[in-house]
């Protein structure tokens, strides 16, 4: 049944971000609060245990990405609803494939308008950040890539951890 929950969470965050690059509060916090009372509900307290340890760390995940501006409060909310109905070893896996993916996104975004020379300098400007964050966030404030609906990598990210999971050994199951 979580499966089922979470999928259709997934999908709306999904939607959402890129309808309208947001990721909404009445969607995520009442499916933290839903991934405790199920994992009460299926487990007992060892279930909430779960269920309170995976929505801990899917929080605590991206809390620098999000401190440092490269990534939306609710991408984190959703990450954490994401531990709390799939729990930590899941939601683990979730943010490793998710931001595979949103790697692979971010590098087409660049490969794209990289055709201009905007675009060229935006790319250049990209890998400054990526070798130096520091220096080149102060020397280029405004070269950043348009935002990336990080949400939809999330979804991503969760099917791939659940039906197509390369590490199972790894993480646990």
């Amino acid at each position: 049944m979580h499966d089922y929950i979470l999928g259709l969470i997934l999908a709306v965050a999904a939607w959402t971000d890129l309808k309208d690059r947001v990721v909404p509060n009445w969607l995520t916090l009442p499916a933290m609060g839903l991934g405790l009372v199920l994992g009460i509900y299926y487990q007992g307290w060892a279930g909430l245990g779960g269920a309170g340890l995976g929505l801990l760390t899917g929080g605590l995940i991206f809390l620098l990405p999000f401190f440092l501006g490269a990534m939306g409060g609710g991408d984190v909310k959703l990450l954490a609803a994401v531990g709390a109905l799939g729990g930590p070893f899941f939601v683990l896996k979730t943010a490793l494939y998710a931001c595979l993916l949103g790697g692979v996104l971010a590098l087409g975004i660049m490969l794209i308008s990289s055709r201009s020379p905007r675009g060229l300098k935006r790319l250049g400007d990209s890998f400054k950040l990526v070798l130096s964050p520091v220096k080149a966030k102060a020397e280029t404030p405004n070269s950043s890539l348009p935002p990336i609906p990080f949400a939809a990598c999330v979804a991503g990210g969760a099917v791939w951890a659940r039906f197509f999971d390369l590490l199972p050994g790894l993480l646990g199951r």
